[in-house]
């Protein structure tokens, strides 16, 4: 059955290719599947569009409506309409607000992707859906919380929320395990081996995250969350935690650890460097959306960190960056989180979820995602790659298709939603 879905996220306003495709495998997947879709933001603030060019913000939409209209354009649907709100001056872009309501009016799903973007008029579909993409800050109060009561039904990327390990408070909301979904073609690298021979010199592992010291809109990473006294962070804790471990396996393995990032002072940059990081320009890498997939498809493997709140609080999240490398066949060595695919048995307390030997790390069982908790396991799960690197990379292929593909994603999605 065809529906007709609006999708919202946060792609018009913050243009980063890595950003956009997190939104645009949503519109682009459920146009593959057949359905109606149109691609809806709203202002929210004032200044909220930021222009990756010149690194200012203003109210003008334009250049992102146009970037955001290019990536579909990419996954094969450069026809789904993309309306923009501003809502200082009530003033939608390529639409109307007649148009608008009618859309809306009897829609068959809103998918507000990061609760980012809010409208009285979404009340007139008939259902909607948020899609949490940052648990344990969401249910604790944080961005995009204010508005959780507004929706018929609750998404989240915390696979193990409302499990006995997971320690985000109960928030009465009763949150339904999703994935980031992926379209899969997208990301082909258009050979079934590494960008590089595992070890030698390359962008062996690469990485794309953002540090920031300013807040804009006081959304900016969301600064930590406390819960019982203790606070929760950002991926800087997790960095400094692995410490020397890529300058180890540079060393060791002849493995080279890359980093793209962006602001980072001097000091941070130093300490990065002399702990073994390569460091790249992350504002380069997330330019256009050509650069950031040929940086991930050139990668032989992914080897990265998640923000200290994600891992502490045992939320089971589950990066829409990694789902891309494992499209592309490239394998990814990820901090243990506590994911579990949805419908898999969630952990009681004393288990885990770890295994840096790449086959229980996600209860999948035979390698592709390897996960680590100590920084020994870090290094040891790496070793693990090198050692197997055919049998990750094929493995990162099958998982993607079998659990982040857009189709039983977003399939599952929707029969939820009813």
């Amino acid at each position: 059955m065809t529906i007709d879905a609006v999708v919202c996220g946060y792609g018009v306003r913050h243009p980063l290719a890595g950003n956009m495709l997190a939104y645009a495998h949503y519109v682009a997947g459920l146009h593959r599947l057949g359905h109606r879709v149109v691609y809806l933001e709203e202002s929210g603030w004032d200044q909220s569009c930021y222009h990756p060019d010149t690194g200012g913000h203003d109210n003008d939409p334009t250049d992102g409506i146009e970037a955001m209209t290019a990536v579909f354009a990419e996954l094969g649907c450069g026809d789904i309409p993309v309306w923009y709100l501003d809502r200082a001056t009530n003033t939608w872009y390529r639409t109307e607000a007649d148009q608008v309501r009618r859309r809306l009016t009897g829609a068959d799903a809103v998918i507000n992707v990061g609760g980012v973007c809010l409208l009285d008029e979404f009340a007139l579909a008939d259902r909607t859906a948020l899609i949490d993409l940052d648990p344990g800050f969401t249910q604790t109060g944080h961005f995009g919380a204010s508005a959780v009561g507004a929706y018929d039904l609750h998404f989240s990327y915390g696979t193990n929320l409302g499990a006995d390990d997971c320690l985000v408070p109960d928030d009465g909301v009763a949150w339904i395990p999703t994935v980031p979904p992926v379209v899969m073609d997208y990301w082909h690298a258009g050979d079934d081996g590494p960008a590089s021979t595992p070890g030698a010199e390359g962008p062996a592992s690469g990485t794309v995250t953002v540090w920031r010291t300013t807040t804009v809109a006081n959304i900016d990473a969301y600064g930590e969350t406390e819960i019982d006294g203790r606070s929760y962070g950002q991926k800087r804790v997790e960095l400094e935690r692995l410490g020397d471990v890529p300058r180890r396996l540079a060393l060791d393995l002849a493995v080279t650890a890359e980093l793209a990032v962006t602001g980072a002072d001097d000091a941070t940059g130093r300490m990065l460097t002399a702990n073994g990081w390569r460091l790249e320009d992350g504002q380069r890498v997330s330019a256009d959306t050509e650069t950031y997939r040929r940086y991930v498809v050139e990668a032989d493997a992914e080897f990265s960190v998640a923000k200290e709140a994600y891992v502490a609080l045992r939320t089971g999240w589950f990066s829409d960056r990694s789902v891309c490398y494992l499209a592309a066949g490239r394998p990814v060595v990820i901090q243990d989180t506590g994911f579990r695919p949805p419908g898999a048995t969630k952990a009681t307390g004393g288990e885990s979820s770890n295994g840096a030997d790449g086959r229980t790390g996600v209860g999948l069982g035979h390698g592709g995602i390897l996960t680590w908790t100590t920084v020994e396991e870090a290094y040891a799960a790496v070793a693990e790659l090198t050692n197997r690197y055919s049998h990750h990379r094929d493995q990162a292929r099958a998982l993607a298709r079998a659990v982040f593909d857009h189709q039983p994603v977003l399939t599952r999605l929707l029969e939820t939603m009813g």
